[in-house]
């Protein structure tokens, strides 16, 4: 996969051929990540957003707003049922990706948020550009 202003593209490996374009963006894509069942992406976006791709049928499921700044790291938890969106505006989102709604806002980092987790017990963690690490505890589509 590879990034630019205007698209997504999905290559074959073994044989080099695109197989597959997603979207048209404004703006960069910071993070692409494949759910644990490969039939989905999450995007990262430059204008404020993460975005839920089907592979498949290579059609947008969802369009994921409520950050106030750019998305710059998108995570699937292990059973694919939440995805963590990390920003510069210092929070991280948790968002059931079924209905695409926001399910939790974890604030409180004092730097930008640069990268986000779920560890294999669903347990979420993040990142900010000060090191400073804060983690919650995630199952079920709930966090604590």
């Amino acid at each position: 996969m590879c990034g630019a202003f205007d698209a997504i593209w999905l290559w074959d490996a073994d044989t080099g051929e695109n197989v597959a374009t997603f979207g048209e963006h404004c703006t960069y894509v910071h993070w692409v990540v494949f759910r644990p069942d490969r039939k989905a992406i999450a995007l990262g976006t430059g204008d404020e957003n993460s975005e839920l791709w089907d592979v498949v049928n290579h059609t947008r499921i969802a369009t994921l707003t409520g950050h106030t700044d750019e998305v710059h790291s998108v995570a699937f938890s292990r059973e694919g049922m939440l995805l963590a969106s990390g920003s510069p505006d210092t929070t991280v989102r948790l968002w059931d990706v079924v209905s695409g709604s926001s399910v939790a806002t974890l604030s409180g980092h004092i730097a930008p948020v640069v990268a986000v987790a779920f560890s294999p017990n669903t347990v979420q963690s993040s990142m900010t550009i000060d090191s400073r690490n804060r983690r919650v505890g995630c199952g079920n589509s709930r966090c604590v």
